[in-house]
């Protein structure tokens, strides 16, 4: 693919009123990005890398470019409360046993 093809596409993307402000921001000239990962990967345990790679990635872009990027889907949400709830259940069993050691003194 040429730069010349980009740029033509570009334009005719561009010139589609149907995609404005839906898809892209003329004014701000902000699009919008979509990741598609495999199926099989966020199945597995390489789940979470894998999002903490992306977030590790979109967080230098906007340090570097300083534009604010948002992320959502499903498979960033479940991962990050799946791991809020795996930390939280670490320091629940620990109080809870410390608790009942206590109560059994």
């Amino acid at each position: 693919m040429t730069q010349q093809n980009i740029d033509s596409g570009k334009i005719l993307f561009a010139s589609l009123p149907f995609y404005k402000t839906i898809l892209y921001n003329p004014e701000t000239k902000a699009y919008l990005v979509a990741v598609r990962v495999n199926k099989e990967v966020l199945s597995s345990s390489q789940r979470t890398s894998v999002i903490k790679n992306i977030i590790a990635q979109t967080d230098k872009y906007t340090a570097a470019t300083t534009i604010e990027n948002h992320l959502s889907g499903l498979p960033l949400i479940r991962t990050l409360v799946a791991e809020r709830v795996k930390k939280e259940m670490k320091w629940f069993l620990l109080g809870s046993l410390g608790l009942s050691a206590w109560i059994l003194l």
